[in-house]
C-alpha cells in the first residue's frame, strides 16, 4: 500500500494558483476565507522555468489540482474559497393570511 502511495506522489502535478490564493478576480476575492487552501503541501526543492530555485507546492488530495478549477468551477475541497456560504440578503415575504385557531 505504501509503495502505491509513493508511486502516486511522484505523479503529482503542482498546485493551481487559485489553491495558493492567487488569480482571483476582484469580485471573487470577497469570498476568500483563508489566504490559501489548507491541503497544500509545500516543498523547498524546486526550480522554475528559468532554473531559479522556488517553492514547489503540491495538493495532498488530488494528483492534478488544476483540473478541479477548470471551466469556471471551484475545487470541491477548497476551504479557503467558499462563495456558497456567503449569506445573501434575505427578505421575508409573507405567503398568505394565516387563519386563527378557534378556542374551545
Amino acid at each position: 500500500m505504501n509503495h502505491l502511495v509513493e508511486k502516486l506522489k511522484k505523479k503529482r502535478k503542482q498546485t493551481h494558483n487559485k489553491c495558493l490564493g492567487y488569480d482571483f478576480s476582484d469580485t471573487e476575492k470577497k469570498f476568500l476565507k483563508l489566504p490559501m487552501c489548507p491541503r497544500v503541501e509545500s516543498y523547498d526543492t524546486g526550480k522554475d522555468e528559468n532554473g531559479n530555485e522556488c517553492i514547489v507546492s503540491f495538493c495532498s488530495v488530488y494528483i492534478e489540482p488544476a483540473n478541479k478549477w477548470a471551466h469556471g468551477k471551484r475545487c470541491p475541497l477548497s476551504d479557503h474559497f467558499r462563495p456558497d456560504l456567503v449569506e445573501k440578503d434575505k427578505e421575508r415575504t409573507r405567503v398568505g393570511q394565516q387563519k386563527q385557531k378557534k378556542k374551545t
